[in-house]
């Protein structure tokens, strides 16, 4: 210790009385608040990016920005695969409630596709499969049919019946006609006849070509221009046929003629049937692709599809 009136060593002058200054980088901690980070500590973890393909404009089925400027995205539900399943399982359920029939496994894996994105469904949350994911997820009160599998709800659906019968037709069928006919029934494809399905084709190609394409009001244009012509082909039938070249990754395009439009269903009407385990030969694809690209008239006694509003 050094003795009594001798000064300390210093390294240097001593500071002014009052208050000490503040270390450079305080003011801004301080006007952080309380629990700011000092500058350089990573910050906490925030919220989930956007799943790959979905968006906070425009697109239908985005979510919109929350009151406090925040995206409302499904992101955070993707943090596990338990709460990626509740998040489909919910669509389903979705669909299947605003349904006045009932599904086809193969139609409600699509529609969920294309709601939530390939990112959210392929693999269906470490499951493999939309059939297996449906038997372990909450679906409280639905149901699922033996092949050719449907979901319905009991309460509020017919259960689907197999076969022949569940067209109504009294007779037995041409092997052309009960193909179509199983098709029909497995995935929902419409069972229009050739010609209405040249017609819609041709109008459709007519109605982007004249003014683009916008799913809500192309659907409705295209009804209307069938039945200007004759053909009474429901809108719901038109909104399937839509949905599945968007599905496909083929969205009508100006420039795009009825054969092309054709072509690119009849694709994905090939990989929905693939989708529900259908085995259809060779020949069988054929006729499926000669039943919607053809336009040569009705598949040998099918039965007409019944219009929609």
């Amino acid at each position: 210790a050094n003795p009594v009136g001798t000064p300390a060593p210093s390294a240097g002058p001593a500071p002014p009385p009052g208050p000490r200054p503040a270390p450079p980088d305080a003011g801004r901690a301080e006007s952080a608040g309380p629990c700011a980070q000092p500058e350089g500590t990573p910050a906490g973890p925030g919220p989930l990016p956007a799943p790959p393909g979905t968006s906070t404009g425009g697109v239908s089925g985005a979510a919109a920005p929350a009151s406090g400027g925040t995206p409302a995205t499904p992101a955070a539900a993707w943090r596990s695969e338990g709460q990626l399943r509740r998040v489909i399982a919910a669509e389903v359920r979705e669909l299947v409630g605003a349904a006045d029939r009932p599904i086809t496994l193969a139609s409600a894996a699509q529609a969920v596709r294309a709601r939530l994105g390939p990112a959210a469904t392929d693999g269906w949350a470490g499951t493999g499969s939309f059939k297996k994911l449906l038997a372990i997820v909450d679906l409280p009160g639905l149901a699922i049919s033996a092949a050719p599998e449907y979901i319905y709800d009991p309460r509020r659906h017919s259960p689907p019946r197999n076969g022949a019968a569940a067209s109504g037709q009294p007779g037995p069928l041409s092997p052309q006609a009960e193909l179509i006919n199983r098709i029909s029934q497995v995935t929902d494809i419409p069972r229009l006849s050739s010609k209405e399905f040249r017609a819609m084709f041709e109008e459709l190609a007519a109605e982007v070509e004249a003014n683009g394409f916008n799913r809500t009001a192309t659907s409705r244009a295209v009804r209307d221009r069938c039945v200007d012509r004759g053909e009474h082909i429901g809108r719901g039938a038109v909104n399937f046929v839509l949905n599945g070249l968007l599905y496909a990754g083929r969205p009508p395009r100006p420039g795009d003629t009825a054969r092309t439009l054709a072509d690119a269903f009849a694709d994905n009407a090939v990989v929905l049937c693939q989708n529900a385990r259908m085995e259809l030969s060779p020949s069988e694809i054929s006729y499926l692709r000669a039943w919607i690209t053809s336009g040569d008239g009705p598949p040998a006694d099918a039965p007409p599809q019944p219009a929609s509003p």
